[in-house]
């Protein structure tokens, strides 16, 4: 008996040593959760987004005797000759974001590159890209932004926030403090809250965020929140400053609604449908709402036509139909399968190129306004308290304009949700309006801004 007992000692025994010491696979295996899955789809659509600047060094010379700059630098070597400078390029990083399409389109915050220039993406391969802004709403702090890549990029796979759930496990991913490749993950707190958060010396508001327990630190802004599935469901951008662990995020159904609209700008999209599209509720496919006279939609097209299929994929709302067509060049084709009435009609659209009059021809033309840009100069010898902006010349008599009650003298400052720096910045907010169209004017007026809702010339 006691041999029988010694015997099963060591027969429990070698199996407790076999079960204490798992092969490698096994433990990558139990090691590997939902969350490693969906960061591993998901990492390489994740950009770090800095601004590059170049600044002079002077070298040799003990203390600074001078504020440094390019002026103070220019003056020295003036005075002083020698080669007293190195000039080196530094990058500031600003925050994160994520790639939409494999041509190269970044979605982020507004917030993230309001003051960029020279814009350098970098993905966690080490690879770096130049940047260009395309679209911007300021608004719901959204942004697009173009690489400057010269291959194929991989594109984050898209979501919804229209059927999250309290408590499910998410992922933020970015860079926060400039640290690349983050990644922290929490659960989804609650839905629809609203925060002010400091911009420009006020306090803006945003309504309908996504809270998160993920930790979602400076420079996680504009990144991708994920679900276990690597799907982007929010575009990080908030956090409370005086609590631990609240994060906030724009649920990127939201984000798709109002990029939508920045889709059709031709700094976006070469390519044009020549209609405007509505989203069917619950996301079901795209209702022709408007159809351009001149348009490539004009007769393969009728308004109320509802768009299912675009290129044989199925098209969910407008922001995805119009992601397809800025994967197009003008000329190109494009097939669609629509419901007219009821019953399915195959389509094919030659898709054109947005007709582009000059910037200020298209002021004329829809505002019936005249304008120049507002500089400096011109500014302090008006003394109007602004730097940038677009300085109203002249309002034609019976114009969209001067019905709305804008006049000469007035600074338009936003058109929609788009803030208008200069003469470039007006017509890419105005480009894509159709005849008819009620568009929201902010100007600048006697020291005070004004509202004025101006019905677009027909």
């Amino acid at each position: 008996m006691t041999r029988f007992i010694s015997v099963l000692l060591l027969l429990a025994a070698g199996t407790w040593a076999g079960a204490a010491e798992p092969t490698r696979a096994e433990s990558l295996r139990l090691r590997r959760t939902p969350v490693v899955d969906a960061v591993e789809r998901s990492h390489a659509a994740v950009v770090n987004i800095s601004t590059e600047r170049v600044v002079a060094v002077r070298r040799g010379l003990g203390p600074s005797f001078g504020p440094g700059g390019d002026m103070f630098d220019e003056m020295f070597q003036q005075f002083f000759q020698g080669p007293v400078v190195e000039r080196r390029k530094v990058q500031t990083p600003l925050g994160s974001g994520c790639i939409i399409t494999p041509d190269g389109l970044v979605m982020t915050n507004e917030h993230v590159i309001s003051r960029a220039t020279n814009i350098k993406l970098s993905l966690d391969t080490g690879e770096s890209f130049d940047a260009v802004l395309l679209a911007a709403d300021a608004t719901n702090d959204l942004a697009l932004l173009r690489a400057q890549a010269t291959k194929p990029l991989q594109a984050i796979r898209m979501g919804s926030s229209a059927d999250l759930m309290l408590g499910e496990t998410v992922i933020a991913l970015g860079n926060p403090f400039g640290f690349n490749n983050s990644v922290t993950s929490g659960v989804l707190s609650a839905f629809n809250r609203e925060i002010q958060v400091p911009a420009g010396g006020e306090m803006r508001s945003f309504t309908g965020l996504i809270q998160t327990s993920a930790l979602i630190n400076p420079g996680n802004s504009g990144g991708p929140l994920v679900n276990v599935l690597g799907e982007l469901i929010g575009i990080n951008s908030a956090v409370v400053d005086q609590a631990q662990g609240i994060g906030f995020a724009i649920p990127i159904d939201h984000a798709r609604d109002a990029l939508a609209p920045l889709l059709t700008n031709p700094q976006v999209s070469e390519a044009w449908c020549g209609f405007r599209g509505v989203t069917v509720e619950g996301r079901k496919g795209v209702r022709v709402a408007l159809l351009d006279p001149q348009g490539p939609a004009q007769g393969h097209l009728k308004a109320d036509d509802l768009i299912e299929q675009a290129d044989g994929a199925a098209v969910t709302d407008y922001f995805d139909f119009l992601i397809r067509v800025v994967q197009h060049k003008p000329e190109e084709k494009i097939a669609l399968r629509v419901l007219r009435a009821g019953q399915p009609v195959e389509v094919t659209l030659t898709l054109a190129r947005l007709p582009m009059p000059s910037p200020k021809e298209l002021l004329r033309d829809k505002l019936g306004i005249a304008v120049q840009d507002l500089t400096r100069a011109v500014a302090r010898k008006r003394g109007i308290p602004l730097d940038t902006g677009l300085l109203i010349t002249e309002a034609a008599a019976g114009s969209p304009a001067e019905q709305a009650g804008l006049a000469e003298g007035d600074v338009i400052v936003k058109i929609e949700s788009s803030p208008v720096r200069n003469l470039q910045d007006a017509a890419a907010a105005l480009r894509t309006t159709m005849a008819g169209d009620a568009v929201s004017v902010l100007v600048f007026r006697q020291n005070y801004l004004a509202y004025a809702k101006v019905v677009l010339a027909k």
